[in-house]
């Protein structure tokens, strides 16, 4: 919210500028921190049906992330056009399932980029690795929808969950990962990073024949300060 609030009230006020004729407001919605989509479900639900006024509410604009598919489930029911600027979902092709839903995300979803980037290095087979620690529900996320994506663009991976950030259990996977694999892409929190590279070190597995690769939404205090570097 705080990174949001400024910009989307200055967004208003330009609409309200370019489109005199049209009513323009705007509201911020809070989540828990480690909201689900059940979560959201429930806050848009309630948001909608007791302060919407059916006789002015026709648009929909905002930013999206893993809100944007419960919108559109709630808004295509009551014929409401969802235009979202930073989500989108794969589902929304499916004019069925999302018949109002329109996004101008510019970027590609995160398992075409790690989709693109495999296949341009020619990288085939990939071990993947989930921390089943993680404090935030963005690693389960990333991982679903990029293991998803791997099986349509030609990668052929193994795939594990364990306890990466208490550091259990890391010696006996690289060992897996070692004969299966020479390319790790972990999905987790800094710490079962940290914990990964050292186990690796010792194993002598960090001297060019392997390839780790994590996934960092953002570099903030919420999902971790992404660093395996703790100057120790």
């Amino acid at each position: 919210m705080t990174f949001q609030q400024t910009a989307v009230a200055s967004a208003v006020q330009r609409l309200r500028d370019l489109y005199p004729k049209h009513h323009w407001t705007w509201t911020l919605l809070a989540e828990p921190q480690n909201a689900v989509l059940g979560d959201i479900n429930v806050i848009l639900a309630q948001w909608y049906n007791q302060r919407r006024n059916p006789n002015w509410v026709h648009i929909i604009v905002g930013l999206a992330c893993l809100e944007a598919l419960p919108m559109s489930d709630l808004l295509g029911n009551y014929d409401v056009l969802l235009i979202t600027s930073g989500g989108s979902d794969r589902l929304m092709r499916d004019r069925q399932r999302c018949p109002t839903f329109l996004s101008t995300t510019p970027y590609a979803q995160s398992g075409a980029v790690v989709c693109s980037l495999l296949n341009v290095l020619n990288w085939t087979t990939v071990f993947v690795g989930l921390d089943s620690q993680v404090k935030t529900s963005y690693h389960q996320f990333s991982f679903n929808q990029i293991t998803n994506k791997l099986v349509g663009c030609g990668v052929t991976f193994t795939a594990t969950t364990a306890p990466f950030s208490t550091g259990s259990s890391i010696s006996r996977i690289l060992m897996e990962f070692n004969r299966k694999s020479r390319v790790f892409l972990y999905f987790g929190e800094p710490p079962g990073l940290r914990n990964l590279l050292i186990a690796a070190a010792e194993s002598e597995m960090t001297h060019g024949d392997h390839v780790y690769l994590a996934i960092c939404q953002l570099n903030i205090a919420r999902y971790g300060i992404f660093t395996w570097q703790q100057h120790d």
